[in-house]
């Protein structure tokens, strides 16, 4: 069931949940960051948009207060 929803990427991959916060990661070289405290009314946090050409996100995990984010083309970024 979807409570709320948050403007967020076109080219999602994976989403990491670490306390109230969303870690979503895009194909198309970002990561976004949404505050979801508020199911019914998620806000967007902000993002980080990773200028190498050939880095995509994969897929994305947070641990220990670390993002994790996994690129097909340059391996692992934490």
């Amino acid at each position: 069931m979807v409570s709320g929803l948050a403007p967020g990427p076109q080219g999602t991959c994976g989403v990491a949940v670490s306390g109230w916060l969303a870690y979503v990661a895009d194909y198309n070289r970002c990561l976004y960051i949404v505050d979801a405290s508020d199911p019914a009314d998620p806000s967007y946090v902000g993002h980080y948009t990773f200028y190498w050409p050939w880095m995509s996100a994969n897929d994305i995990t947070v641990k220990n207060g670390l993002i994790h984010m996994a690129s097909l083309e340059s391996g692992l970024w934490i």
